[in-house]
């Protein structure tokens, strides 16, 4: 028995790294279809509406998440439950736990680049030259500080997928970026405990504005900067 119990211990811990990594391949796979079919629910509106949906609308305050939900599904945009409805607004790897019941700009796990359009400014997308390069859809921080937003300074990508981030461009196509490669100089991550979810500090970027010419090409071109 002493044996057997042995033997089991042994292939436990040979098969459990394998196990986890799968797992997390798997959740990075799933996310990237998530952003693309919410990048999908943006060209929908824009082709709708001939313009992506701004950070939030001034007249009803609806933001551009619940657009997205609105396009897809046919349901109200203002929807405050649209997270339970839709698979694709739920990153497998988010840990941030929620307050209260719906889900907000600080705390939902993707968030929109600005590129595509800031607070009630709205952006047509033949205004976005270089589609295939510009990051419009990517996994937000986890830290409950706008989520809804993501940028290469304060609204930083999240690392949740073995510290990268997946991201869908204006063109439509994913892919998975090691997230610190593409923020500006001098941000610092805060530290997010994915083991538990328990550890979670903002991310933050110094005062000094960055300036385009000290930045890597891909991400002056992925930030339309």
């Amino acid at each position: 028995m002493l044996v057997v119990i042995a033997i089991i211990s042994i292939l436990s811990a040979l098969l459990l790294p394998a196990l986890n990594k799968a797992k997390q391949a798997a959740h990075s796979v799933s996310c990237l279809n998530n952003t693309k079919n919410i990048m999908s629910g943006l060209m929908f509106y824009a082709d709708s509406y001939r313009y992506f949906p701004a950070r939030m609308n001034a007249t009803t305050g609806i933001r551009w998440y619940q657009r997205v939900y609105e396009s897809i599904s046919g349901d109200s945009a203002a929807n405050l439950v649209f997270y339970k409805n839709s698979g694709y607004f739920n990153c497998p790897a988010y840990q941030y736990e929620a307050a209260g019941a719906n889900i907000h700009q600080g705390t939902i796990a993707y968030g929109k680049s600005d590129v595509l359009g800031g607070w009630f400014a709205t952006i047509r997308p033949e205004q976005i030259k270089r589609p295939s390069k510009v990051a419009a859809i990517g996994d937000s921080d986890d830290d409950g500080f706008w989520g809804a937003i993501i940028s290469h300074s304060t609204y930083l990508l999240g690392n949740r997928h073995e510290e990268r981030s997946s991201v869908s461009f204006v063109d439509g196509h994913a892919k998975s970026i090691l997230a610190e490669s593409v923020i500006a100089p001098d941000v610092v991550y805060g530290l997010m405990d994915y083991s538990s979810g328990a550890t979670i500090v903002r991310s933050s970027a110094t005062a000094i504005p960055f300036a385009a010419g000290y930045m890597p090409m891909e991400v002056i071109q992925m930030w339309n900067n």
